[in-house]
């Protein structure tokens, strides 16, 4: 499975990557919101990992730009964002991306929306 990392904090994806090795997944990083929209064209992930604060374009642009496109608007994204119940929200919510991950969150929330999203069962604890 690949697995694009959007996110602009160095120290947030390389914790996303130590989590998600345990799926043996192929992983693309991304910090920024245009980087995303490129490395979706050139990977082709099966699951997007979208932080909302990005430079150059919000998770929410990005996610607007994806649903221009049949084909990767398909994509399962998990959208981590720090962001209230706002009408931002419920517009991304009518976007259909796939969960939604509050943040502050633990490493077993991620793990769980992506088992969710997936189908795949959690790896087993170390």
């Amino acid at each position: 499975m690949k697995i694009l990392i959007g996110d602009d904090q160095t120290a947030t994806r390389q914790l996303y990557v130590a989590m998600l090795e345990q799926y043996q997944c192929q992983i693309t990083e991304a910090t920024t919101g245009r980087e995303v929209l490129l490395s979706i064209q050139a990977e082709r992930p099966d699951l997007i990992v979208l932080d909302h604060n990005m430079p150059e374009m919000t998770g929410y642009e990005v996610i607007q730009e994806l649903q221009k496109s049949p084909e990767f608007k398909k994509i399962p994204i998990i959208f981590i964002t720090g962001k209230n119940f706002d009408q931002e929200f419920r517009d991304l919510i009518k976007l259909e991306v796939a969960e939604f991950v509050p943040k502050p969150f633990n490493v077993e929330t991620l793990l769980e929306a992506i088992e969710k999203v997936t189908g795949r069962p959690l790896p087993p604890n170390p």
